[in-house]
């Protein structure tokens, strides 16, 4: 099967504030002196909350300054003028916004350093456009209880509102389900076959993202759950790397480690993480603590282990100052067991399966189905992606990105066909069910595209963005549901 998908968007904004877009925001600022009055011609940097040198400018003759393109997060401001104090500013950016800032000098005269720290409330209502979002930075990660350990979806349910994950790794928002669209370094990531087990993408390594649950602007396409923006982490200008081993309940093993840095002259930095998981509580156990409790879940995990591996690279390389090559690549490995009801307490014959429900707990009508607790079912899915960012500057206030990209996924569930199928046979009406099936899948994905933009800040107040995406998939594999009805 093969599924050709191209998307063309043309935004004007010619509103009186910007539109959120990409992962792309803008800094617009006035430096002045202790008198109010413009400096021109001032060296002002933009760093990084680590210190790294991001961009460097200089204040027109009204003293005036811009940073653009400026990846959403934040950010310090500084300069240091003879006969001034060192200044620095602290600065939000938010992906298609300007953040506008004044920088007022004061006389060197006073003798120590200068530091505006600006500290507000997060604003539930981005006054830069009419769209709900939350960003999540990676600080803000490593203090959850899990840290860098925590998987994405249970990351999106504890850092953002309206989000619930599900017992097999599902995100649901607002009631929706598998209608959420990730983007990395501003590329959409194509979808999987699966998104049930399978956790492609790992938050050890996010540096920062952004989670859009309303007013989605119209160059994300047809999704309309949410946007998760997501930004990976580059390297530091000093090497460097850390290795870390956890062990916890239920024989939980997960060791890992990350390593970064960059060349002498500083023009290329790379990052690398790699990981491995093995548990033996991989999923929620399907049986209750008693037959009469269906509310409370079991203590016992049968047929449950799971294990997974992951890899992350990603190099930039800035050719210019007009030019710069970034690539990313990752590969995630899952497989689960599925779990099972125990032989100890839940035996075929057990009123839990055979009497006649009207309505339990849960709302189903039928009743539950019983299946040894031997039978082998289970699933295991990879996902291999890369993709290759081209950013040719065109002046301070325009750009244009070009971003092929292809991504392989695999999923195959195995089956059990006999045990799937075995107390059918022997008691057909157990639970009121008349039909057992039994599901097995083989199936490979392959998805190329490519996605170009031009982007033009006419303005502090309107932006110009002109693209285009294109999207082919191939699917092949099979799919088997074996039935049997009394």
């Amino acid at each position: 099967m093969i599924k050709v998908q191209a998307l063309l968007g043309i935004g004007l904004l010619l509103i009186t504030l910007s539109a959120k877009a990409g992962t792309e925001g803008s800094i617009s600022g006035t430096l002045l002196d202790p008198d109010g009055i413009a400096v021109p011609n001032a060296s002002i940097q933009l760093l990084s909350n680590e210190g790294k040198l991001i961009k460097e400018t200089k204040s027109s003759l009204t003293g005036e300054f811009q940073y653009f393109p400026v990846t959403f997060g934040d950010y310090e401001i500084t300069t240091q003028l003879s006969g001034f104090a060192p200044s620095r500013t602290s600065v939000h950016v938010s992906s298609g916004a300007n953040s506008a800032v004044t920088l007022q000098l004061q006389s060197a005269s006073l003798g120590k350093e200068i530091t505006l720290q600006v500290t507000a409330k997060k604003r539930l209502i981005q006054n830069s456009a009419a769209v709900s979002s939350n960003q999540v930075s990676k600080e803000d990660i490593q203090k959850l209880p899990q840290g860098n350990s925590v998987k994405l979806p249970k990351l999106l349910a504890e850092t953002s509102p309206g989000i619930v994950s599900g017992a097999f790794g599902q995100t649901f928002i607002r009631g929706n389900h598998a209608n959420i669209q990730y983007q990395i370094d501003g590329v959409q990531l194509p979808d999987s076959p699966s998104n049930t087990f399978g956790d492609a993408f790992t938050p050890r390594n996010i540096d920062h993202m952004e989670v859009i649950t309303g007013g989605i602007p119209a160059e994300y396409g047809e999704r309309l759950a949410a946007v998760v923006n997501i930004v990976s982490k580059t390297g530091p200008e000093n090497p460097g790397g850390e290795v870390e081993l956890n062990y916890g309940t239920y024989n939980t093993f997960s060791p890992y480690a990350v390593y970064g840095g960059s060349n002498a002259a500083g023009n290329v930095h790379y990052f690398f993480s790699a990981g491995y998981t093995q548990t033996d509580r991989g999923l929620d156990t399907p049986q209750p603590q008693s037959e009469t409790n269906e509310l409370q879940g079991g203590k016992d995990a049968i047929h449950d282990q799971s294990n997974g591996n992951n890899q992350f690279a990603k190099v930039d390389w800035i050719i210019d100052n007009e030019n710069k090559l970034s690539v990313v690549a990752f590969n995630a490995y899952s497989f689960f067991q599925i779990p099972n009801y125990p032989g100890a307490g839940f035996a075929a014959n057990d009123p839990f399966f055979t009497k006649p429900f009207t309505s339990e707990a849960f709302g189903n009508s039928s009743g539950f189905y019983y299946t040894p607790p031997n039978t082998d079912d289970n699933q295991s899915e990879i996902n291999s992606y890369l993709q290759v960012v081209w950013r040719h500057t065109i002046s301070d206030r325009s750009f244009l990105q070009i971003a092929p990209y292809y991504k392989y996924s695999y999923i195959n569930v195995n089956n059990d066909p006999t045990n799937d199928l075995a107390y059918a046979l022997a008691n057909p009406n157990a639970g009121g069910n008349s039909t057992a099936a039994s599901f097995f899948e083989n199936r490979h994905v392959n998805n190329y595209g490519a996605k170009a933009d031009y982007t033009n800040r006419l303005d502090d107040q309107n932006l110009l963005k002109v693209g285009f995406q294109a999207q082919a998939s191939q699917a092949s594999g099979l799919i088997s549901v074996t039935s049997l009805t009394a």
